[in-house]
């Protein structure tokens, strides 16, 4: 199943409405705020695999984590804080558009 995510910086957790993408999951009592104000709770959080390019066009796997099931939102969107704070994912801009994961010898 292939389905867009959006990298948003203004998202307080990565959170997706489709609950097939997630695995490992757990019950989860989160509530988020949608653009419109409405409130909608989580009802689960879990890992989401993902296929990524990398710099070279290679196709790459990888799990984002602690992605919540909301069922209310319309889309996945990945945080931005949460991807660098838990696994050190880098969203870059401007002239660089990509998700950068640390090396593994990076603090």
């Amino acid at each position: 199943m292939l389905l867009p995510a959006h990298v948003d910086s203004g998202c307080s957790g990565s959170l997706t409405p489709h609950r097939a993408t997630l695995i490992n999951t757990r019950p989860c009592a989160d509530r988020f705020a949608a653009a419109d104000g409405i409130i909608y709770p989580a009802t689960l959080i879990g890992d989401m695999p993902v296929v990524a390019t990398d710099s070279t066009g290679k196709r790459c796997r990888l799990t984002l984590r602690n992605v919540r099931h909301v069922p209310g939102f319309k889309y996945t969107l990945l945080s931005v804080r949460q991807m660098w704070q838990e696994q050190r994912i880098d969203a870059q801009f401007a002239s660089v558009n990509a998700l950068v994961l640390s090396s593994p010898t990076a603090p």
